[in-house]
Order: C-alpha cells, then structure tokens, then sequence
C-alpha cells in the first residue's frame, strides 16, 4: 500500500513540474515552428526558411505555400499532390499542377 501511494505521489510531482514549466517557459517546452525546426515537413525536398518556398519567415509554422504545386491540394484532379509527386510540378513555386504534353518534332 505505502509502494502505491508513494508512485502516485511521484507522478504528482512529475505532473506539477512539467505544468509549472510550461507556465513558466512555453518556447522551451513547445515544438519548434515548421520553418525551423529542420524538418521536411511538407514533402518537397526543401527544408525551413528560407530554403522552403512555403516558409515566409523563420516564424512561420506551416511549410505549405499558396501556389499550385506547394499547396497540399490535388489541384488538377490526377491524384497526384504536389512537388515532387506530381509530375506537372517542375519545382514547388510552379503554379500549376496540370502535366504539360510531350512535343515530338518530326
């Protein structure tokens, strides 16, 4: 019984500190933002501000953009999302997902 209530005891104290904590410092306890935490976060091979076209500012949590081809959507219809996957992406600032048809001279 005393082994019992001396393991609640400690998860009470365990939970109090990591509330307090938090209270008192929230940057330290809360995840970094997309745009710089060093994580590909979106999918396109570019990663956090600036290097991500998504990302206008290191304070940016969101990675996505607003152009076709860096936006999350399916916006031709092909089943297909974004740079890289969608083959009428040719870079993530491209604003259109629709696939260009191969020309043939001849």
């Amino acid at each position: 019984m005393k082994k019992g209530i001396a393991i609640a005891g400690i998860l009470l104290l365990t939970a109090t500190i990591l509330v307090v904590s938090y209270a008192l410092f929230p940057s330290v306890m809360a995840p970094p933002l997309q745009c710089r935490d060093k994580i590909d976060n979106d999918g396109d091979t570019f990663t956090d501000y600036p290097s991500d076209p998504g990302c206008s500012s290191k304070h940016d949590n969101n990675e996505l953009g607003t152009v076709a081809c860096d936006n999350g959507l399916d916006d031709d219809g092909d089943f297909l999302i974004d740079y890289p996957d969608d083959p009428g992406c040719v870079s993530p600032t491209d604003t259109s997902e629709v696939n260009v048809p191969n020309s043939t001279a001849g």
